[in-house]
């Protein structure tokens, strides 16, 4: 879909770039939320409930959030911070059981995450479901970010790797 897009004058090209970020969601359920469901449920292998984030909200955002409010100090924090601070706190342990488990590292996962946020794909995520037309550069800034490209390994890729889904 990517080459034939590059060969029309479109003004939008959201149809190809929600394609990777549906594909990273997708994988970001089924090789992380999928371990630990439901905050209902008490899992004895890490010795707490599951995630406090549903399956439809385990989104390109949610797994950032997690991730830069994971080590922010719930004492110091604004108020409007405190709740993602501590649903971060909970939603951490269960990430770094699961690359444990893996048989992964976890600066590795880091990373990946890491990239995720500087590399802005929940934000360019976000333009593409709430906005207007989305220009080639943001599409293309997405399909690398997440795909990658020649000497530059993809997110997806990364995840993969990184992650196992559950069994």
């Amino acid at each position: 879909m990517w080459d034939e897009y590059k060969q029309t004058m479109l003004n939008d090209w959201a149809a190809p770039a929600v394609q990777f970020c549906r594909a990273l969601e997708a994988e970001i359920k089924r090789r992380i939320h999928d371990h630990y469901p439901s905050s209902k449920d008490y899992f004895p292998d890490v010795g707490q409930k599951g995630f406090k984030v549903s399956h439809d909200n385990m989104t390109l955002g949610a797994i950032e959030v997690i991730y830069e409010f994971k080590d922010k100090d719930l004492h110091t924090a604004d108020q409007k911070d405190k709740d993602k601070i501590k649903s971060a706190q909970h939603n951490w342990p269960l990430c770094k059981a699961i690359v444990v488990n893996s048989k992964s590292d976890l600066k590795d996962f880091e990373d990946i995450l890491h990239c995720m946020v500087n590399e802005h794909v929940s934000h360019n995520r976000n333009k593409l479901a709430h906005g207007g037309p989305i220009s080639q550069s943001i599409a293309q800034e997405l399909r690398d970010a997440i795909i990658g490209r020649k000497g530059k390994v993809g997110i997806l890729y990364r995840l993969a790797e990184c992650l196992e889904p559950k069994k």
